[in-house]
């Protein structure tokens, strides 16, 4: 079980932590990048600009819900968070993947450390699961801070999470096995505690509140119209290039989509040999859902902002109808839930492929679409990892 890995043991390194001072806003790592003094088409900006405000805006309604749910915590106010969160978190899978089909690492990854999207991590680390009923950092007596929960994130095992959705999910959910009712009771203030008890209420609403605001706060860094400029202008070059473009479509659909599949087809039951959850949202289980959505994006915003005459063509039509199966089918997981099988997986990954084929260009076509690349926009820029790296990925 994925409780059985977490051990009190943990907890006391949390008490050789020293708070640091606030580190200085994530540098662009586009600045002083020269690029072709290209037009940035209108339908390019309007979707960055959409996808962007999409995600500022729900993490801020995250943050407000949290806020209301604190104020009252109830069944009601807490099934009122975590829709959001689902939205939220459904928003910046979207928004990466435009950074993907740019290449383009986010700019809040730095040396593989992810403030917004990390996973996984061990649910015990924050606070109790069956079996440790007084563990984690709600139980201990670490301060809570902002600066202490920005230097323990991944300070020392990338599974120590304290910022970003994951964490959020833990705190709204707790574990499987607790229904809205029995989570939301863990936040009522008790009107008094023992000189020698700690007052977890009082320290879990305390932390699930610096983590909703930390991460609204560090959302907006996908959101200065300067900040996205870079972007829009890499997403420009692949519109110059329709078979760039499908280069580009079919590769975010091998780096986003292919991986998890993978991992379910071999672990479909939801958890690896290590006891490691496969689900990217093992409580909320939004997995499938997102892959949807992103296939969607693909299909719906960047197969047209990227091919404007995609529609005309016949081949392109039927790339409509493979981008639509695919994502019909993860749909089908969605609803499965945790009842996936190895078949079902075979099927999605076989319709994933031959999308991925039917948009991969001949290899001659290949080397014609980087020949027109400007050269110094070729192997320089680093794959975003999105939403979706793993633990391998970071070795």
């Amino acid at each position: 079980m994925w409780a059985q890995v977490f051990r009190i043991t943990f907890l006391p390194a949390l008490f050789l932590l020293t708070a640091c001072g606030e580190p200085p806003e994530p540098e662009n790592q586009n600045a002083g990048q020269t690029f072709p003094n290209a037009e940035i088409p209108a339908v390019i900006r309007d979707q960055v600009d959409a996808l962007s405000t999409t995600v500022c805006d729900s993490a801020e309604g995250l943050k407000t819900n949290i806020t209301t749910f604190l104020n009252s915590p109830n069944p009601e106010t807490l099934s009122e968070a975590r829709a959001q969160w689902r939205q939220a978190h459904q928003s910046y899978a979207r928004l990466m993947v435009a950074y993907n089909l740019a290449e383009r690492e986010p700019p809040h990854i730095e040396e593989d450390r992810d403030t917004q999207d990390a996973f996984p991590m061990l649910s015990g680390y924050l606070d109790r699961v069956p079996g440790y009923p007084r563990s984690g950092i709600v139980y201990s007596e670490v301060p809570l801070t902002p600066d202490f929960l920005r230097s323990e994130h991944q300070s020392t095992d990338f599974l120590y999470l304290t910022l970003g959705f994951h964490p959020l999910e833990t705190m709204l959910w707790g574990s499987a096995d607790q229904g809205t009712e029995e989570r939301a009771k863990l936040y009522v203030q008790k009107e008094s505690v023992a000189e020698d008890k700690v007052d977890s209420h009082a320290r879990r609403a305390e932390l699930l509140r610096l983590i909703a605001h930390r991460l609204s706060r560090d959302a907006r860094v996908h959101c200065p119209a300067a900040g996205l400029e870079t972007l829009m202008r890499d997403l420009t070059l692949l519109a110059d290039n329709k078979a760039l473009a499908r280069q580009a479509i079919a590769r975010a659909l091998e780096t986003l989509i292919e991986p998890r599949l993978s991992a379910w087809q071999n672990n479909p039951g939801g958890e690896d040999r290590n006891g490691m959850p496969v689900w990217h949202a093992p409580f909320a289980k939004t997995d499938f859902t997102e892959m949807a959505s992103q296939v969607d994006a693909l299909q719906t915003r960047w197969l047209t902002a990227l091919m404007p005459d995609a529609r005309e063509a016949e081949s392109d039509n039927t790339l409509e109808n493979r981008f639509s199966a695919l994502a019909e089918r993860l749909n089908q997981h969605a609803d499965a839930g945790n009842n996936q099988t190895v078949d079902g997986i075979t099927l999605t990954r076989d319709e994933l492929n031959v999308l991925i084929a039917a948009l991969s260009p001949p290899p001659q076509l290949e080397e014609s679409a980087q020949s027109n690349v400007p050269a110094d926009q070729v192997n320089t820029k680093e794959q975003a990892l999105g939403p979706l790296d793993s633990e391998e990925s970071r070795e």
